[in-house]
């Protein structure tokens, strides 16, 4: 029976204004991946703080600054109805955010006092030293809502990510647009 829904910051509550972030900076997005990437994850991991991640992709890719914040920083909007149907599910179920983000990041999107009123749980990547994949951060997660693994849901928009959620035990949502998401949503809430 699930008792908990999990959900991805970057993708899912917040939506790209652009098909692809890389595509925003570069004609040719394989051409920095690897260093791009190595970047993402300091970041991720806390190892380095958001202005020198922006300060680097901005050298590495020669775009501007405001044109790199424009895409990675500005480049989402929230995914306001997900939100709102996440909140008709509270009553019923824990609900928690769990996101790949730098430390100083995550107030750009949900204020403190968001974070405690739309969330029973945060899990920022940065903060705890795990990152998804990794089936610890969804362990982590779950352990903070006091539910089992077994007990929860993701929903998350990358595969890769879904991948280690079920290894660590949880059911999953490949998330694709909101109709869909709630559609196979409903359908683990009822198994």
């Amino acid at each position: 029976m699930i008792k908990a829904v999990l959900l991805d910051n970057f993708g899912v509550l917040y939506v790209p204004k652009h098909e692809y972030l890389y595509q925003a900076l570069l004609m040719n997005p394989n051409v920095h991946r690897n260093e791009i990437e190595d970047l993402r994850r300091q970041s991720e991991y806390g190892l380095i703080a958001d202005d020198e991640f922006l300060q680097a992709i901005s050298i590495l890719t020669g775009t501007p600054l405001p044109e790199v914040k424009d895409a990675l920083v500005d480049g989402f909007v929230r995914n306001e109805e997900l939100l709102a149907y996440a909140q008709q599910l509270r009553p019923n179920y824990k609900i928690a955010l769990v996101s790949n983000i730098g430390i100083d990041a995550m107030p750009r999107y949900f204020s403190l006092e968001e974070q405690k009123s739309l969330f029973d749980a945060v899990v920022i990547s940065s903060s705890v030293g795990m990152i998804k994949p990794h089936p610890e951060i969804f362990e982590y997660a779950c352990d903070r809502l006091g539910v089992d693994v077994s007990e929860a849901v993701m929903i998350d928009d990358f595969q890769d990510n879904c991948d280690g959620a079920r290894a660590a035990g949880l059911q999953v949502v490949l998330y694709q647009s909101l109709p869909q998401v709630k559609a196979d949503l409903a359908r683990s809430l009822e198994g």
